[in-house]
């Protein structure tokens, strides 16, 4: 009878806990457990990821609910990586009751997502989840500590009649949608909306004869950029959970800070601080994130009268961010140039590059040492782009000035990009920024027989091309005077 009596108890402290909302949605750090909230987030971003999240929920008298969980993430792509089309998941979570872990709840689960891009800012991505769990009470840790629970004696038998076994296995599917905004040269979201079911197949999930079915779980989650600078930027969230007839909303805000002082898009790091309110809970965490790893804590505190006391989770995280490649035309170029049969002239000439008569140079030309830094300079662009902003302006009125100064210098204008592949093609943006400082040179007096003009894509990057800083300079014009 002791024994009953004491399993009747922890029974009606795994009852409890599921009430509170066990498993993936009792999670305060969302995204490192997003595929258990929502299947499609594996297909919703451009990278990889491995994240290990502990939690540890105090219920009272000493006990503590601890949920350890992992999640691996990664993109797919087609056959030379120029688009992105969905993704695949791994995720693995266990709960454990009492002291000696007298209960467990061990899970694990594969997703599966296709991603199907709206426009080149918007994606939506439709995800499915298999997963299996084992719910289990060691016999053998049970002792007389569990006749008693928050001082309360504990009933054997809450159903009418003994427990039948003492561990369920039961699958439970999963599926979702998520909608998620992003600029192709940002880390952060603009937006994202995502809406998911759980178990599906609502399981028996009953340790007695009685059959007891998990009822489905809807959850809805909205992410938003309310405001951002060059260096901070915050993002509110509102999070709605609904069980049973039962349900929880959570509303909040994230703040983050860039170091260094690159953009608002993290590419290199941030700091980061988040608060919740949810029913009687107050949370918050801070984080620390780098371009390849990620370190979180999160802290909740019960300010009413019913639920758990307190909560910790401790995260770390390993990110690999992918970009995609731009569809490249030089092999078929190759090609073509290779074919010995004659071929039809193209219908549409976007550039030609025109003949220059170059003089030969001069054996003395006198140029200052800031004369020479200014003809060897070059000129930065932003992403996608070929406008000339105020800096580039007033540095190509010196460079004029010198060049009207010595009529006999021819100068060499060579456009470049980043490897981010842009929606024109990098040919042609880079050949579009050179003749941007051409055009600007020749309104400043410079005749256009002393420029030539040429596009290098991204073939001639000056730095790597895995880092926005990197990126930054290779967006550029570079000018080569001919002495």
């Amino acid at each position: 009878m002791l024994r009953y009596l004491c399993i009747g108890a922890l029974f009606g402290c795994m009852l409890l806990s599921q009430e509170a909302g066990a498993q993936a949605e009792l999670f305060t750090q969302q995204e490192a457990v997003s595929s258990w909230l929502n299947p499609a987030s594996v297909g919703s971003e451009l990278r990889g990821s491995a994240r290990l999240l502990y939690r540890q929920q105090y219920i009272g008298d000493g006990y503590s609910l601890r949920l350890p969980s992992f999640q691996f993430q990664y993109p797919m792509f087609n056959k030379d990586q120029t688009r992105h089309w969905g993704g695949v998941g791994l995720a693995f979570m266990q709960e454990q009751l009492g002291r000696t872990s007298v209960y467990k709840n061990t899970g694990m689960a594969l997703s599966l997502a296709y991603a199907m891009p709206l426009n080149e800012e918007t994606k939506l991505s439709f995800g499915m989840q298999a997963a299996y769990f084992l719910r289990r009470i060691e016999e053998d840790n049970i002792s007389t500590e569990y006749q008693y629970l928050n001082g309360v004696l504990g009933e054997p038998a809450l159903s009418g009649e003994d427990f039948s076994r003492l561990q369920v296995g039961y699958p439970a599917i999963q599926s979702g949608m998520i909608i998620r905004r992003q600029r192709p040269a940002e880390n952060t979201p603009l937006f994202e909306l995502g809406v998911s079911g759980a178990a599906l197949n609502q399981p028996n999930v009953s340790f007695y004869r009685q059959a007891v079915l998990l009822p489905p779980r809807l959850f809805a989650f909205l992410k938003l950029r309310a405001w951002h600078s060059r260096e901070s930027a915050v993002f509110p969230s509102l999070r709605w959970t609904y069980q049973a007839g039962s349900q929880q909303w959570r509303v909040g805000a994230e703040y983050y800070r860039a170091f260094p002082a690159l953009s608002p898009v993290f590419k290199e790091g941030a700091i980061g601080m988040a608060a919740w309110w949810q029913e009687s809970y107050l949370m918050g965490s801070l984080c620390l994130r780098q371009a390849q790893y990620q370190i979180s804590f999160s802290y909740d505190v019960n300010i009413g009268k019913e639920g758990y006391p307190t909560a910790f989770e401790l995260g770390i995280a390993w990110i690999k961010p992918f970009e995609l490649k731009k569809k490249s035309r030089r092999r078929r170029l190759s090609a073509a140039r290779n074919q010995t049969q004659p071929q039809e002239a193209p219908k549409v000439i976007v550039f030609t590059r025109e003949p220059v008569e170059v003089k030969p140079p001069k054996a003395n030309i006198a140029l200052t040492g800031a004369e020479k830094e200014l003809l060897q300079s070059s000129i930065y662009f932003e992403q996608g782009s070929s406008l000339l902003s105020d800096s580039a302006q007033k540095k190509l009125k010196q460079v004029a000035e010198v060049l009207l100064k010595h009529p006999e210098i021819f100068l060499k204008i060579e456009g470049h990009t980043c490897s981010f592949r842009e929606e024109m093609g990098n040919e042609k943006l880079s050949m579009e920024r050179a003749y941007a400082v051409r055009t600007f040179l020749k309104a400043q007096g410079i005749e256009e027989k002393r420029m030539i003009v040429d596009a290098m894509a991204d073939r001639k990057p000056v730095a790597t091309n895995e880092t926005e800083a990197g990126r930054r300079l290779n967006r550029r014009v570079t000018l080569v005077p001919l002495l």
